[in-house]
This record gives C-alpha cells, sequence and structure tokens, in this order.
C-alpha cells in the first residue's frame, strides 16, 4: 500500500494536519539513535563476500559505521559508508570507501511498515576507482537486501491501538519542524476515523485544563525519542464507550435522586478528568405534604483518570481521585420552604445526608476503574545468525496542543535485544 517513492509522497507539515486521530512521530535524531544502539550488536553480520560471475570478480564489503538519516528535502535520506575490495582470479585487485546516498521508502509486512532503500543509490568512491564501481553497481541490490535490515529497528507499528473499532489506511510522510537541523525532520504515520475531508479543525474544540499545557514547538527533551499521539476527539469517543456508557447515570439514597447528565473530558499531563454535570432533587417523607428541594449543583463533579505505564509496559486508565461539588438546595414548593422555616437547620441535614450519598455511589462507580488502552508490542527480525527484537518502551505521558487540538502524548525508546540463533 506505501510502496511508492517518498519523493511522490505530499509533506505535510504539522500545523497543517491537527486533526489527525493518531499518529506516531519517528524524528530524525530518534531513528538514528536506534542506529547507533543497534550497530554494534549486529556489524558482524552488515557484510559479505559477492562473486560477479560476468567479470570473474570476488566483492567483499561491510558496512563501516551506522548509516545516518537526513532529510534535505523534507523526504527522508540515508548516508552510510562502505569499505569494499575486488579479488580477480585471487589476486586483489583494489580497495575503496563506498560513499552512498539514497531515498528511502515504506514498505508494509503483516506486522508494520519499514524503511528501505529505494535500490539506485548514488555511489562516490575514495579513492576513484572505475573497475571497483562496475563490480559494485552489478552487486549493489545484494549489498542493499543486507543493509536495509538495520532499517528494521526503526519500527511503524502496523495496527493501531486495540481500542479502534476500524483499521482505514494509514498515511506516512516526511515533514518538517522548527528545530535544529539535525532533529529538525520525522517521520509520520497517521489515520484518521472519519474521512479526511470531512474532519476538520472546528471538529476538535474541547475545554482543556491548560496549567500545564506543553506547546508543540517547544519540543526539547522529545528531538529524539519516538512519540504516539492520541487526539482529544478519539479519546473522548473511547472514554464515552469504555466508562461513560456503561456507567449509572442515576443513584438514589434517602429520598435523594442524584442524576449524571453529561460529561466534557479534560486533560493535563497524564491525567484526564471526567467533568460530570450533575443534577438531582431531594424529597422528604412527609405524607400529604411532600417537600422537594432541587439540588444545585455549583461545578461539575471531576473524575480524575491517571494515564500510566504498567510494569508489563502496556498503557493502562486507572481511577485516582474524585473532586465533589459543593451544592445549594433550593426549595421547589411552598412545603419545603415551610419546613425550613419549623426545623432549623433541617437544609444542612438534609445537605449532609445528600453529599455523603453522593461520595458513596460515585466512588462505587469509578473507583474500580483499571482498564488496559492500548500497546505497542515488541517486535523480532532475523539478520545473518542475530535475532534482534525492538522493544517500544513509553517513557513520558504528557498533553499539549497544536494550533487548537489537543492530544495526549506518549514518548518513548526503542529498545533492543540481540541474540544468536
Amino acid at each position: 500500500m506505501l510502496d511508492n517513492q517518498c519523493d511522490n509522497q505530499p509533506v505535510v507539515h504539522a500545523s497543517d494536519d491537527p486533526a489527525a486521530d493518531y499518529a506516531i512521530r519517528l524524528p530524525n535524531a530518534f531513528i538514528n539513535r536506534c542506529f547507533a544502539d543497534i550497530f554494534p550488536k549486529i556489524k558482524s553480520e552488515l557484510r559479505g563476500t559477492l562473486f560477479d560471475e560476468e567479470l570473474g570478480a570476488t566483492l567483499t564489503w561491510e558496512l563501516s559505521e551506522e548509516p545516518e538519516l537526513i532529510s534535505p528535502k523534507a523526504s527522508p535520506e540515508m548516508v552510510c559508508y562502505l569499505v569494499i575490495s575486488v579479488e580477480v582470479e585471487g589476486k586483489k585487485t583494489a580497495g575503496a570507501v563506498v560513499y552512498l546516498h539514497d531515498h528511502l521508502y515504506f514498505f508494509e509486512k503483516s506486522n508494520g511498515y519499514y524503511l528501505k532503500f529505494s535500490g539506485s543509490p548514488y555511489i562516490q568512491l575514495f579513492p576513484s576507482d572505475e573497475f571497483l564501481l562496475i563490480v559494485l553497481r552489478n552487486k549493489m541490490s545484494d549489498v542493499i537486501s543486507v543493509i536495509n535490515k538495520i532499517l528494521s529497528v526503526v519500527l511503524i507499528p502496523r495496527d493501531v491501538p486495540d481500542f479502534f473499532t476500524t483499521m482505514p489506511p494509514m498515511y506516512i510522510h516526511s515533514f518538517p519542524y522548527n528545530a535544529p537541523a539535525a532533529t529538525g525532520f520525522a517521520l509520520r504515520s497517521f489515520y484518521f476515523r472519519n474521512n479526511i475531508a470531512q474532519h476538520t479543525l472546528s471538529d476538535n474544540e474541547p475545554r482543556v485544563l491548560g496549567l500545564h499545557e506543553s506547546v508543540e514547538s517547544e519540543r526539547g527533551e522529545y528531538d529524539d525519542v519516538f512519540r504516539v499521539q492520541i487526539s482529544h476527539h478519539l479519546l473522548e469517543t473511547v472514554i464515552t464507550e469504555k466508562f461513560w456508557d456503561p456507567m449509572p447515570k442515576e443513584f438514589a439514597e434517602e429520598g435523594a435522586l442524584i442524576r449524571l447528565l453529561s460529561f466534557n473530558l479534560e486533560m493535563e499531563d497524564d491525567y484526564l478528568a471526567l467533568m460530570v454535570e450533575l443534577g438531582g432533587r431531594v424529597r422528604a417523607d412527609v405524607p400529604g405534604f411532600d417537600p422537594e428541594w432541587s439540588v444545585d449543583f455549583k461545578a461539575p463533579l471531576d473524575v480524575r483518570l491517571k494515564v500510566f505505564v504498567a510494569e508489563d509496559k502496556t498503557i493502562r486508565i486507572k481511577y485516582d481521585e474524585t473532586h465533589f461539588p459543593g451544592f445549594d438546595l433550593v426549595a421547589n414548593n411552598q412545603w419545603a420552604a415551610l419546613y425550613e422555616n419549623l426545623i432549623p437547620g433541617l437544609a444542612k441535614m438534609i445537605a449532609s445526608e445528600v453529599g455523603g450519598a453522593m461520595v458513596s455511589n460515585v466512588t462505587d462507580v469509578v473507583g474500580d476503574i483499571d482498564e488496559f488502552l492500548f500497546e505497542l508490542p515488541a517486535e523480532t527480525f532475523d539478520i545473518g545468525d542475530k535475532s534482534v527484537t525492538v522493544f517500544p518502551h513509553m517513557t513520558d505521558i504528557r498533553s499539549y496542543s497544536i494550533d487548537g487540538s489537543y492530544y495526549l502524548n506518549f514518548a518513548g525508546v526503542m529498545n533492543t535485544s540481540v541474540n544468536t540463533r
């Protein structure tokens, strides 16, 4: 699906696309750090000996240092260096250092998207040698097939997190942002739950806490980590399906009826806040009179859910705390007003009972929330006699905004382990 050249893919700046439901961003510095981490562990496999039957020449080559991702024109490109030598009839004819520079593109496998050399790199030899160049060009596809293995350490998961009910096509772009040149480009995969043309910025206007809101242009420590982003729009849908819809919407106790009317989702750092609008009334059991009060809540019920990395490396949502609003009792009929006058402190007594009932019932409803949200699973690939496993590991969770749209952002690293098969 994504096997076309990156040169032919549109380049999208972050501010041009604020409404994607889900995205993975891979800054150049992060990708290059992955290469630097894995290279010493698999260097022995990044070499080979190839025989050119047409020329009767044997090419010996090895990747001398880790490749580097660059993006001079907002499309991903790779540079790397080889050391080569050629033998003809058992005699070494020459050797050289080879500079390769090539565009990258994406190819799809069952478990994800991977970077890959385009197959027609720019080649420069030091010192220049026409015969070596001909031999190398003849065997370049074999060399590149091995070099591509190191690119597999940069994994873009094919499947989006488990709470997505459908899997529309994903889109992958390379785009610039305001950062130093070494880290100023990122590969980004993303998709929209709705049709792209219909999903505009106006669809995403949530109420969001701003106390610790970070700004997208202030990247700092995010330059060399990968980032998974989930939009406020999609999180609100997930919270509705997982928590709000199954939740009891009213409870009654001691003549009080409290209703949960609606909620807004707010985001602050690694917390999600369900701001629940409440309504209610209280009736006293007095035969023939039925005094009734409305419960006038002064603020929404604030239920805090913490998003965290569990010990098994999955991302979970867990109940943290609830802030209960104050409220007033407002007499709904003349009997309520009469009883307030006849019995001093009646309103305070009723309010105490209502408050206690609200605390116990709400805590019963939300106190056990501890739900799996998503995970990025480990992936394994083979190179030579080595087996490489890549472990995505989240290290930071916080909320931030892009041009008025809000995301929950997960930053992380990709750890690797290498074993002999």
